[in-house]
């Protein structure tokens, strides 16, 4: 590693993910010749020609291709350790933080999170990034701790892992007010035989609800799928399709939809997110203080829950 230079790790993913010299030098800053030199010496380092030339384009060589896989990763985790700092000081602090979350945690969560940090810190920057429903599948979670401050995530997502629990929730059934086959309660064959809207795309990325039927011998009948919690509603309204969302987004529905909220038919299922991080950022002192602002909100959501039925 001492006979290294680091700054080859940034030319390397330039490289690789613009697969073009030209591209990459731009990208980074750097003239063309000063590019070339680098993947020279990357190449004579991997004895490997990394870019292939195919026609007029470059492709990535078998192991160019591995290593695109491992370098974006491995820049995240050295812009942690560079942003650490001995000291945090939030009134006078700069920062951006970077979270993942759905559009069901980042509105039932996150907007708290924010409004604490305005108020203590102004200088720092929250973005949160829209989480789609494949990066809940392994190994896209851990991907995504390493790339960011922290992730918003149901637990049983991850296998252990430092977390802060956030909120307790239950997860509830939507059905349109024009729905006439159900009726004030929701029954079991209206499961089985009503046409949903999910927002996960098959049996593996199921939600519990939907799990829990599978155990059932029943497969729900998903016509509809998209991504996010909040759009669901929309794709209720005025129909016979029907769909399970957490409580706590169901409570967001605007009346004039006219989307009635409902028990499932079949014991309660806890929905419990949790704000998951990286070991990398243990020991910095701003994202200690992150972390502060989540179990604040924890603790408030957790002691005083709000009420589970949104009607």
């Amino acid at each position: 590693m001492t006979r290294l230079d680091l700054n080859l790790v940034l030319a390397l993913d330039a490289l690789l993910t613009e697969r073009n010299v030209t591209r990459a030098a731009e990208r980074l800053g750097l003239s063309q010749p000063a590019l070339s030199a680098a993947l020279s010496r990357l190449r004579a380092h991997f004895d490997d020609p990394l870019l292939v030339r195919t026609g007029r384009t470059h492709e990535l060589s078998a192991l160019a291709t591995r290593l695109a896989a491992l370098t974006g990763g491995t820049l995240d985790r050295l812009h942690a350790i560079f942003r650490s700092t001995a000291d945090f000081e939030p009134a006078s602090e700069v920062r951006e933080f970077v979270i993942h979350a759905s559009d069901n945690s980042a509105t039932t969560v996150g907007v708290r999170v924010r409004n604490l940090a305005s108020r203590a810190a102004p200088g720092v920057s929250i973005r949160f990034i829209h989480q789609a429903a494949a990066a809940l599948q392994a190994p896209a979670p851990a991907e995504l701790l390493a790339a960011s401050d922290g992730v918003i995530l149901p637990h049983g997502v991850f296998a252990g892992g430092d977390h802060i629990d956030v909120m307790r929730d239950e997860w509830v059934c939507i059905v349109a007010d024009t729905n006439t086959v159900v009726g004030a309660e929701l029954r079991i064959e209206d499961l089985a035989t009503l046409p949903w809207v999910s927002n996960h795309h098959g049996p593996d990325r199921a939600i519990p609800p939907a799990r829990h039927l599978h155990l059932l011998g029943i497969r729900p009948n998903v016509d509809t799928v998209v991504d996010g919690f909040l759009s669901l509603p929309y794709f209720v309204s005025g129909t016979d399709r029907i769909a399970f969302m957490p409580a706590a987004a169901a409570r967001l529905i605007p009346r004039s939809l006219g989307v009635r909220v409902l028990d499932a038919p079949f014991p309660a299922i806890a929905h419990e997110l949790a704000f998951w991080w990286h070991p990398v950022h243990d020991g910095d002192p701003a994202h200690e203080w992150l972390r502060s602002l989540f179990a604040t909100v924890g603790a408030e959501n957790l002691d005083s829950p709000a009420p589970l039925h949104p009607r």
